[in-house]
């Protein structure tokens, strides 16, 4: 009866299909992750005029004002469902740091529109906000954990990644590719390493808070073959990254558990060349 509204839901149900390997919020929201660099928060809020309301104009300005704090209750929503690590929501950030909510709300407010529909029967507004960058939501829960978390220096040294005398380029590491395929992983923006010995290898305060915040800690991928420079795709893990299998997943799904012989590698080659430090890390999923 209102095609508008139809339309509407025809575009959720295409955006979830596409993402249907995301993290779909309940809210009606979806997270994509598999973004490289550039993963985000999508949304359409839809609005109906009351039916006691008469005449296009004031039809059209009900159904708007609907549509339009539809979708900012869902944006809010699902960036609020946004996992940060395995103990740690946005939402939770926000209960034990009162400005993350201000600072949500900002991010709502410059939100990017996307795709609209208006009609005197109903509207729809698409809106998207960045995960990662300088107006992400990473930035605003890596801000909040900087005051939450005690311990926020890095755990490793960062060395020069000059080639000693007796190195060659044949010892040369560009990053870290886990595949952690089919353990039931679950997406967050804090993921941790481990080994079986229970060492943390991989840990947010391992690298520059800029570049996490910039381009995250890990990218998210499908394939392996996207990343590995069998398709000469480019990579923050490069032409020649170690390669990891994850043994098993830990903390609600939200960390890798690899070997004690893989996490001394990364380790070692971490001194050298910064690998973790530059975030040069891939998870296959």
């Amino acid at each position: 009866m209102k095609k508008t509204i139809v339309m509407a839901v025809a575009m959720l149900l295409t955006l979830s299909s596409a993402c249907q390997a995301d993290e779909i919020g309940k809210s009606g929201g979806e997270i994509n992750w598999y973004k490289g660099e550039h993963p985000s928060i999508k949304v359409i809020g839809v609005g109906t005029p009351p039916t006691y309301v008469t005449g296009i104009l004031q039809s059209k300005k009900f159904a708007r004002e609907a549509a339009l704090n539809n979708a900012y209750d869902i944006l809010a929503k699902t960036i609020n469902a946004l996992q940060v690590d395995s103990g740690r929501t946005m939402y939770d950030l926000t209960v034990t740091q009162t400005t993350v909510n201000d600072k949500i709300a900002g991010l709502i407010k410059q939100a990017k529109l996307i795709k609209w529909k208006e009609d005197p029967e109903g509207a729809w507004f698409s809106f998207q906000v960045n995960v990662l960058g300088a107006d992400g939501v990473a930035k605003i829960a890596l801000e909040a954990l900087k005051t939450i978390d005690s311990t926020g220096a890095p755990r490793l040294a960062i060395h020069s990644n000059k080639i000693s005398d007796n190195m060659t380029l044949e010892d040369v590491y560009s990053g870290v590719i886990v595949d952690a395929r089919n353990l039931g992983f679950t997406l967050n923006l804090l993921p941790k390493i481990y080994d079986t010995g229970g060492r943390l290898i991989y840990d947010y305060r391992d690298a520059d808070i800029d570049s996490v915040i910039l381009k995250g800690l890990v990218e998210y991928t499908r394939s392996i073959g996207t990343v590995s420079g069998v398709n000469r795709t480019p990579s923050r893990a490069g032409i020649k990254p170690i390669m990891v299998k994850a043994l098993k997943v830990a903390d609600n799904g939200c960390n890798i558990v690899i070997s004690t012989k893989d996490a001394d590698k990364i380790i070692e080659q971490n001194e050298k060349w910064k690998l973790l430090n530059a975030c040069s890390v891939v998870i296959v999923l």
